[in-house]
């Protein structure tokens, strides 16, 4: 049997979506967007809506103290990988390619500050997270100043190894 867990949907408001300008929220899943999604119309052609979908850039962070973290995500064509890191540190690199979840185990129980780097280059759409059922889970507000930069596909690098 395993260690029970708590569910954490993806529009919990204890999860920031850092570098994501909106947040296209259906039933089951949340897509960050670098574009205002509802106004995606405004931004022609198709090849821009398509690339500003991907969350290339984009972040999910979060305070916790679990000792475990799964992802639960709807599984895409092309998806590059997705970076994980802990206390500013890189855990590990996790191909999201043929699969629609993974679980990393064996963290500290400590108070952690985690930031999930999305694929840049891919659609991902996130159906849920989940933690150790006793862990703490807390927002973790960004306070950095923000440059935004619009480019080509240097600044997607949809060819890096990782997003981060």
């Amino acid at each position: 049997m395993g260690t029970p867990t708590q569910h954490i949907a993806p529009d919990d408001h204890r999860l920031n979506w850092l570098g994501a300008i909106s947040l296209q929220k259906e039933k089951g899943w949340v897509q960050p967007w670098r574009i205002p999604y509802e106004q995606r119309a405004l931004f022609p052609p198709t090849d821009l809506q398509e690339r500003a979908a991907m969350p290339a850039g984009i972040r999910i962070a979060f305070q916790s103290t679990t000792t475990s973290l799964s992802c639960s995500y709807e599984p895409a064509d092309d998806l590059s990988p997705l970076d994980i890191f802990c206390d500013g540190e890189f855990i590990q690199t996790v191909s999201l390619a043929e699969r629609d979840s993974f679980t990393i185990r064996g963290l500290s129980t400590n108070d952690k500050h985690f930031e999930l780097w999305l694929p840049q280059h891919g659609i991902f759409r996130l159906r849920s997270l989940a933690i150790d059922a006793a862990a703490t889970l807390r927002d973790l507000p960004d306070m950095r100043p923000r440059w935004i930069t619009y480019g080509s596909s240097i600044t997607q690098c949809r060819t890096a190894a990782s997003p981060s």
